[in-house]
């Protein structure tokens, strides 16, 4: 293998204030239910199932494949896994969430016409009125037919994090008129354990990774991105040379070089 996986050494400290960073920006309680159906091995996933058992949360496991009623796995007459749990938050990457919303336009695609007229009439008339306004919090114009397309996340679905970036504001957009749900959006890298950066959920549109979390700090060095603090990994497993070029210390903060490129808003978000 020209390109073996690599490890890093992560602390009891790492996850410690890795999970109380994700709880102070998620808000996690115990009335909320957690679903995990990413790989073991992502990071995300574990921190966010640690966050849901020190709130007293739910947490169900299930598939990508067997998500909704509609995904590729399930069988006719049988109900997906967002059905049976009614998760109220649930973590995806860019690329999954966008493939949720092509399942979804393509399920009304596939519709009589008058059901297809419908969404399209519901859904222009939210879309315009976001246009002229910051927020949905006022609409007062029903949701009607959306109401049956909410249902494909269940019907307590509060909160999407998305862990690898930002989403387009297409996306952004699909998701708050049909589900009104905000996406939260977060950077994360294994050698940050998890989270550096998480956005608020107090608006639908972001431009940006959010703000650092509570446990970290972010600085731009040469362009750089590079981010310090006790979430940062203490190195590579068994690799002394990589850790010497991508960690360093600075005013007894260890630091991590990302190797990427950003800035930081006048608003404190990356």
């Amino acid at each position: 293998n020209d390109h073996p996986p690599v490890g890093v050494k992560i602390t009891h400290q790492n996850m410690i204030v890795s999970i109380y960073g994700i709880q102070e920006r998620v808000m996690v309680t115990p009335k909320d239910t957690y679903l995990s159906y990413s790989p073991i091995n992502k990071l995300t996933d574990i921190l966010l199932q640690y966050v849901a058992i020190f709130n007293g949360s739910k947490i169900g496991y299930g598939s990508y494949y067997t998500l909704t009623d509609h995904s590729d796995h399930i069988m006719k007459n049988t109900k997906g896994d967002v059905t049976k749990l009614n998760p109220t938050i649930l973590q995806f990457t860019s690329t999954d969430l966008h493939k949720l919303k092509e399942s979804i336009t393509q399920y009304i695609d596939k519709s009589p016409s008058y059901v297809k007229k419908l969404f399209h009439t519901v859904y222009d008339k939210k879309k315009d009125y976001l246009s002229k306004n910051e927020s949905l919090d006022e609409y007062k114009g029903g949701n009607g037919i959306l109401n049956v397309i909410k249902k494909w996340l269940g019907a307590c679905l509060r909160t999407i994090i998305i862990n690898d970036g930002t989403a387009s504001t297409e996306l952004q957009e699909f998701f708050y008129i049909c589900f009104d749900i905000n996406i939260l959006h977060g950077w994360s890298q294994n050698e940050t354990c998890g989270f550096s950066c998480l956005s608020s959920p107090d608006h639908y549109k972001h431009t940006s990774v959010g703000p650092p979390l509570i446990h970290n700090y972010i600085k731009i060095m040469k362009g750089e991105v590079c981010i310090g603090g006790h979430n940062i990994t203490c190195g590579y497993y068994k690799n002394n040379e990589e850790t010497l070029q991508k960690y360093f210390m600075m005013n007894n903060i260890l630091w991590f070089k990302t190797r990427k490129k950003g800035k930081i808003h006048s608003n404190g978000t990356l």
